[in-house]
């Protein structure tokens, strides 16, 4: 709509003379215009000057002494683009005169450059506190300088600020520019609603961009310390015996994964013989994971720690570590001995059969086993009893009483070991045979055997007897023949009677 139009019908003044200083044919934004309207002074009246464009801006002056106004415009927006013009009026309220239109000028106003694009990592602006968080300010085209501003809640950032670092980035395959605001470790100051923008280098000025979408960043805390716990629960496992080591997440959090360390470095299922498995909770969440060694070893022992991470937003956020458990060997439990009485393992039947299991050692509680050709034994089979020793020698007895062909057998046994609520059992003790005797019967000895023996011996005997009293008087006999020597005629005996009582019969 003509401006004119607006204007009274019936008294109006001239058109003034419009211009524009300076005159492109393409104004950039951040351009200053000087726009000058002059008329022909109308008697002793003072103007009011307005300004004009088809965009919808008007600019009205304040009363003017000289008939030329110059009005300073900055050229901020692509839509200060138009055509523009002025007039002015003179007189009262409600007895004004209004000038005609002046001619128009157009001002046409460079595009600024397209708007960037801010990105963020965490992709959802869900910023765990004491984690990276990376915003990018993407530029597109590839026009050859630029350089980017971020804002937060419309101040603008600076490198530095709330341990912030702004870089930039290589341009990628698609020929955009990035600027990257980094901060390492968000905190309560990280928070906010977050922009950027850019310039471009046209030449005569830097020329900048619109701002991008904002982003709002929060914080999050960081998910809370796993609980690691081993079995048994002193951490002293024996050599070649379970370990169990269960870590749990705190929380019903929809996805985690669960990480053992051992001194310090992961360890993947499969080594040193170890095995991971997930175990549900009754919600379903998978919270709770168990490293679990069947047999430990020497690889087995050293600082234990666990940690998971949660999917927040599609990123994996990691925990803090657990608080560490030591885990130590034990050599594994010695072999019991098992002791029989009598010794040599042979019984006679129907007398007392005592066999004795003893485990080495100081433990605190013993639970004891015996077996017979590899069956367990309870109390009260083949008649048997099983009482302790004296208390305190770490020793089991099995009693048979009256042993009899039951009791017969190869006889092993062994224990178990209370170690903080669980029971280790020990291996089996050496094999002991046990024999059966059978008991001595006289009445099972045939009569006449027996009576021809014993006659036989008594015959025997009486000749024993009888030929010792024939030597006995033998020899008595050579003795007085030499003492009695024989004399001739003619010689003169030098015997000389002795009276018999001084006689000894021993010495004949």
């Amino acid at each position: 709509m003509e401006r004119a139009l607006l204007l009274p019908l019936l008294a109006t003044h001239p058109a003034p003379t419009f211009a524009l200083q300076p005159r492109k044919d393409e104004y950039l934004l951040g351009d200053t215009v000087s726009l000058m309207c002059s008329a022909n002074p109308v008697g002793n009246q003072f103007p009011v000057f307005q300004f004009y464009n088809n965009m919808g801006w008007a600019a009205t002056t304040s009363v003017s002494s000289s008939w030329k106004y110059t009005y300073i415009f900055n050229i901020t927006e692509p839509r200060n683009a138009g055509s523009y013009s002025c007039s002015y009026y003179t007189g009262r309220p409600r007895n004004y005169i209004h000038s005609k239109e002046s001619n128009h000028v157009p001002v046409r106003v460079k595009d600024p450059p397209p708007q960037p694009v801010l990105s963020m990592d965490p992709p959802f602006g869900v910023v765990i506190e004491g984690h990276p968080l990376h915003i990018n300010c993407t530029a597109p085209g590839d026009t050859g300088e630029r350089r980017f501003h971020f804002y937060k809640d419309g101040e603008e950032l600076l490198s530095g600020a709330a341990g912030s670092e702004i870089m930039a980035m290589e341009p990628g395959n698609d020929a955009m520019k990035v600027n990257m605001l980094s901060i390492s470790q968000a905190g309560p100051n990280s928070t906010g609603e977050f922009t950027c923008g850019y310039e471009e280098n046209m030449g005569v000025r830097w020329i900048p961009s619109a701002r991008s979408q904002p982003v709002a960043v929060t914080l999050k805390d960081p998910p809370p310390q796993p609980v690691l716990r081993v079995d048994p629960p002193t951490g002293e496992v024996r050599v070649g015996y379970p370990l169990l080591i269960t870590c749990t997440a705190p929380g019903d959090a929809g996805e985690r994964r669960l990480h053992f360390y051992k001194d310090g470095a992961k360890i993947v299922p499969g080594e040193a013989r170890s095995e991971i498995s997930l175990t549900e909770t009754h919600s379903g969440s998978k919270n709770v994971c168990v490293l679990n060694n069947p047999r430990a070893g020497p690889d087995s022992a050293g600082e234990f720690t666990c940690g998971y991470e949660e999917n927040v937003g599609g990123r994996w956020i990691p925990s803090p570590r657990s608080q560490p458990v030591t885990v130590t060997l034990k050599d594994p439990l010695p072999s019991p001995v098992l002791s029989v009485d009598p010794p040599s393992g042979a019984v006679t039947e129907g007398l007392p059969l005592l066999i004795t299991c003893s485990a080495p050692g100081d433990a605190s509680e013993w639970r004891f086993h015996f077996y017979k050709d590899g069956a367990e034994l309870t109390a009260g089979d083949q008649g048997s009893e099983i009482s302790p020793t004296e208390p305190g020698t770490g020793s089991m007895m099995l009693t048979f009483p009256r042993a009899g062909p039951g009791s017969a057998g190869e006889f092993t046994c062994g224990y178990e070991e209370n170690m903080s609520g669980r029971w280790l059992p020990s291996p089996r003790s050496q094999a002991v045979t046990v024999s059966m005797k059978v008991p001595f019967d006289p009445s099972s000895l045939p009569i006449i055997p027996l009576v021809a023996g014993c006659s036989a011996a008594v015959v025997a005997l009486i000749l024993l007897l009888l030929l010792v009293c024939f030597c006995r008087r033998t020899k008595k006999v050579s003795k007085w023949q030499l003492r009695r020597r024989p004399q001739n005629d003619d010689s003169v005996s030098n015997y000389s009677p002795m009276p018999l009582v001084m006689i000894n019969p021993d010495t004949l």
